[in-house]
């Protein structure tokens, strides 16, 4: 039988050819603050391996897997002219496209329902992609306080994953691992930084007596010093807001099944072991 003849690329060639190919597979994700799609590469083998390193991090905060999937997201990312919009997308839009990037690497997910009754099961993610596409995006919003004169706006909004990722640069620079805790006070410090450095992200902006105090253009170490000095009466009305938001987008993330005659409901994670799923 002749053989056909066979062009034998060199290693950057195929490389490149590699490159080219991996455009072609890609999706379409809604991004709700932007209330329109965007076109997103597929996650390839390496950046998969990269997601499993994620898994792997024992450390306290999920720093290493933030910094991968904006890492991924800026990689992936096709509509190179709206580049600019991609470091605006909220921490919500995220949700979409992480969601939309797993979908394509498995038809279905593996869900752990319920721990107790080891009840797991595979699971399409089309219905929470569809779900998404009919979220609204909480607007902006100010909270006002006066007390003896004394006028106080804060203006809270969904945090950017640019700015999710300056605070991860920014607070959690030194990692620290599980095993480095080593008492009930330390647990306690972690949960309240935690708390206030949470709190601090959905800040945008902070005014007293129609002062503006340049929030937004102050780095992380500064903006918790500033949200320390606030009464926590103040915080809770904040807490209360974000607390309503998030419990708009756990809606969204929210998978149900039946199972024996019993309803068991899960709000997906958006974290590495999702993507190894």
């Amino acid at each position: 039988m002749e053989q056909e003849n066979v062009n034998i690329l060199n290693f950057d060639d195929a490389l490149r050819a590699l490159d080219t190919i991996s455009e072609v597979f890609s999706v379409n994700v809604w991004i709700p603050s932007k209330k329109k799609e965007y076109l997103f590469k597929e996650i390839d083998a390496k950046q998969q391996k990269t997601m499993l390193s994620s898994a792997m991090n024992s450390s306290v905060y999920n720093t290493t897997f933030i910094k991968n999937l904006y890492e991924i997201l800026n990689s992936n990312f096709l509509d190179k002219e709206n580049i600019k919009d991609l470091k605006d997308f909220t921490i919500y839009d995220k949700f979409s496209i992480a969601i939309s990037l797993k979908d394509k690497t498995s038809e279905e997910t593996s869900i752990t329902f319920d721990e107790t009754d080891n009840i797991v099961k595979k699971v399409s993610l089309n219905p929470i992609i569809e779900k998404f596409k009919t979220f609204e995006t909480p607007e902006n919003q100010f909270l006002e306080f006066d007390n003896q004169n004394i006028k106080v706006k804060l203006e809270i909004s969904v945090p950017t994953i640019g700015k999710e990722l300056e605070y991860e640069e920014q607070i959690h620079k030194k990692e620290k691992k599980v095993d480095d805790i080593k008492n009930n006070d330390e647990i306690q410090q972690i949960i309240s930084e935690a708390f206030i450095g949470e709190t601090t992200k959905y800040i945008k902006n902070i005014y007293i007596n129609e002062n503006d105090l340049n929030f937004q253009n102050v780095d992380f170490i500064k903006k918790i010093k500033l949200v320390e000095k606030l009464p926590s009466g103040i915080l809770q009305k904040v807490l209360q807001l974000v607390s309503k938001w998030k419990a708009e987008i756990d809606s969204i993330l929210t998978i149900s099944i039946e199972e024996n005659g019993k309803t068991y409901t899960k709000v997906l994670n958006i974290d590495s072991i999702l993507f190894l799923n």
